[in-house]
């Protein structure tokens, strides 16, 4: 029913008017049947509804699931990470002292030898002067 106050029309034997009683059963059948209608939908929708929550449901728990599987596996990732970048500071490290122990020896190397590039010119001169002596006397010894 609508709110609406319906009034029936009194017959003067006999009670109300026919055709306002059978109005009125028609207009509330129709009511009832939208009333129905109304309900049948609203229960579809709601099943509808509930369908879609559970799908929505599983679909978050799945999202949930790999989202902690990919979290252990970035932890996974950075530990293994953390691993070698720790292999690499101490391979870094050794790689670090066998070139400072080879510059080192490089360097005493080179001072050596810059010693001994040194004393060449003067090594030099004094076997030109010797050779010039030898020179001398075997030209002394060839001319007797």
């Amino acid at each position: 029913m609508t709110g609406e106050i319906n009034s029936f029309r009194s017959r003067f034997f006999g009670g109300f008017n026919r055709e306002d009683v059978v109005e009125y059963i028609a207009k509330l059948a129709q009511e009832r049947n939208e009333i129905e209608d109304a309900k049948i939908k609203a229960e579809n929708d709601s099943r509808a509804l509930a369908i879609e929550i559970v799908k929505l449901r599983s679909e978050m728990e799945d999202a949930r699931m790999l989202l902690a599987e990919d979290r252990k596996r970035m932890a996974g990732t950075i530990e293994s990470a953390g691993k070698a970048f720790a292999e690499y500071e101490v391979a870094f490290k050794g790689l670090c002292a066998e070139i400072g122990e080879a510059a080192a020896g490089v360097s005493a190397e080179l001072k050596s030898a810059g010693e001994v590039t040194a004393r060449v010119p003067s090594m030099l001169a004094r076997a030109a002067e010797r050779l010039g002596e030898l020179r001398s006397e075997f030209d002394a010894g060839n001319d007797s």
